[in-house]
């Protein structure tokens, strides 16, 4: 995650989208794809959309995490 970080402020956003894809995976793959960890990840990932201008692609990843956090403990959104 440091090196994508890095890579972010470098402006480098090939390498850093995907440094932050294989970190999720590696995050799905040991605590499942609706853990805390992965959808902090993808905040980052919608940020990194962001800077490049993929308002759209950045606005699915947040919806994703939207829906990643209900699922992982619903008591945190109430409509």
């Amino acid at each position: 995650m440091k090196q994508a970080d890095v890579c972010l402020e470098d402006g480098n956003y090939d390498e850093t989208e995907q440094l932050y894809k294989e970190a999720l995976s590696a995050v799905s793959d040991e605590y499942g794809p609706n853990h805390p960890h992965a959808s902090n990840i993808l905040v980052k990932l919608a940020g990194c959309y962001e800077e490049q201008g993929r308002t759209s692609d950045s606005h699915d990843v947040f919806r994703l995490v939207h829906q990643m956090v209900t699922t992982y403990n619903p008591t945190l959104v109430s409509m």
